[in-house]
């Protein structure tokens, strides 16, 4: 009779890794015309494109039937391993009903896309006085 031969195991590769360790420090009440913040960012992260977008409702910046208004973005194309800091300023029309109204109420929609992977988001809402 004969032994059959082993049959090879199929070569698996583990799927990376998130590119943001643990949660981004991001105080829910900032002050001044910027949002600023800092997150972790792994070795499967390294690399990769980071995108913060300040939203704020549409009736908060007189937009009738907007849901949301983009009042401030920042982009980097490339970012390292470790922390991150950013600051976001705000758009000048975000501005002027903060200074109206002494408060607008944000929320912060941050984005990771490591190169050739997929994205991860985190939103937060912060109230910017």
């Amino acid at each position: 009779s004969s032994i059959p031969a082993p049959v090879p195991s199929p070569i698996v590769t583990p799927a990376p890794g998130l590119p943001i360790v643990g949660t981004p420090l991001l105080r829910s009440a900032q002050h001044g015309a910027a949002v600023v913040g800092s997150l972790d960012v792994s070795a499967d992260g390294a690399g990769g494109r980071l995108e913060v977008d300040l939203l704020a409702r549409g009736t908060a910046i007189a937009k009738a039937g907007a849901a949301a208004v983009l009042v401030g973005r920042l982009i980097r194309g490339s970012v390292a391993a470790g922390k991150v800091s950013f600051a976001v300023k705000l758009n000048a029309k975000a501005r002027s009903v903060l200074k109206r109204h002494r408060s607008l109420k944000l929320t912060v929609k941050i984005t990771l896309t490591p190169k050739g992977g997929r994205a991860t988001s985190v939103t937060r809402v912060v109230v910017v006085r």
